[in-house]
């Protein structure tokens, strides 16, 4: 559940889901390339797509801190 004023950013990182760019450690970030698909697919308005894209980069941010966070308790717990 999320506010309603994010749920198209919820929309678009659900969409997104598949597009994780993956370096030696693990994920480092979604792959922006499919991002356009994603909004025509949804039907994210023009005008709305840079709030969108901003609430997207947070929720982002905020996964790779869970990822890594996550990594780091498994790591102290070896």
């Amino acid at each position: 559940m999320c506010w309603p004023e994010h749920a198209d950013a919820m929309h678009v990182f659900m969409g997104m889901q598949s597009q994780w760019n993956h370096g030696f450690d693990g994920v480092t970030g979604l792959n922006y390339s499919s991002l356009n698909a994603v909004y025509s697919g949804l039907r994210i308005k023009e005008e709305n797509r840079p709030t969108v894209f901003h609430q997207l980069q947070v929720i982002e941010f905020e996964t790779l801190s869970l990822i890594s966070d996550y990594k780091k308790s498994r790591k102290a717990s070896n």
